[in-house]
């Protein structure tokens, strides 16, 4: 995860349930064993700008993305704008409902 996507989803909570849940949430990631890139590397942004142009997704998902298909990690997400890549067999998608 880097910090576009824990900005995203800070500021999806704040819109969902408000300041105080967002507050709780992003507090969980960072005391969770996932790992939180700080800095995004050139090759980062490249790959996620080749996600950028090859389908549609908004800027966070394309690090999301990415950041699964640097990491050979599953992506963990209920986005229907993942299903094109997923199908590309660009990563791994464990759907949420």
């Amino acid at each position: 995860m880097n910090s576009v996507q824990v900005l995203e989803v800070y500021y999806d909570r704040i819109y969902i349930k408000g300041r105080e849940y967002a507050e709780t949430i992003l507090e969980s990631l960072y005391n969770s064993q996932i790992i939180i890139l700080h800095e995004i590397s050139r090759d980062m942004i490249q790959e996620a700008g080749r996600f950028k142009t090859s389908y549609s997704m908004s800027l966070g998902d394309t690090f999301a993305a990415a950041t699964a298909r640097k990491f050979t990690a599953v992506l963990v997400t209920g986005d229907k704008e993942m299903k094109a890549p997923e199908e590309a067999g660009e990563f791994s998608v464990l759907w949420l409902k």
